[in-house]
């Protein structure tokens, strides 16, 4: 019945299991793995999937690095500039810590482990938090309907 209160619902049990369960376990994999200057470890957040492209009515939340954060902690740990690729395009370094490179740089995979290792955990605090989130929407439902005005069908 109340589909806002239980898109909200989702939206928020996904993203406290990713921002709780999932990106310590991803920068703890960061750390031990892939530890450079720490500016991909500092970047990463938790944000909702967009409602646009693939994402279209889909509701939940992903892990994502912010290059706008990371590029310039990069450049301050580094002393230098960031490598630029083609294009004048800035290189995404953590793709190629993900899935590695055809230079010869082997795939550390940081997110794809901590995805395996803490999947049951995750998606255990995802039912928990979509449990209490529910039980908030169920408990203020009352609350809001009685807040609308009766308007009787006799005209009258």
């Amino acid at each position: 019945r109340d589909k806002k209160g239980a898109r909200k619902a989702v939206r928020r049990a996904s993203k406290t299991a990713v921002g709780k369960v999932l990106i310590p376990e991803y920068k703890r994999n960061l750390q031990r793995l892939a530890y450079d200057t720490g500016a991909i470890h500092d970047a990463v957040r938790p944000r909702a999937v967009p409602q646009k492209g693939w994402y279209r009515h889909k509701i939940g939340s992903r892990i994502v690095i912010l290059q706008k954060k990371m590029y310039p902690a990069r450049e301050a740990r580094t002393g230098g500039p960031s490598p630029v690729g083609e294009n004048d395009l800035y290189f995404f370094y953590p793709a190629v810590v993900e899935y590695g490179s055809s230079q010869g740089r082997q795939p550390l995979a940081p997110m794809r482990k901590a995805l395996q290792s803490k999947d049951k955990k995750c998606k255990l605090a995802y039912i928990r938090e979509l449990k209490k989130e529910m039980a908030k929407v169920r408990a203020a439902k009352p609350i809001m309907e009685s807040k609308r005005p009766r308007v009787s069908k006799k005209g009258g």
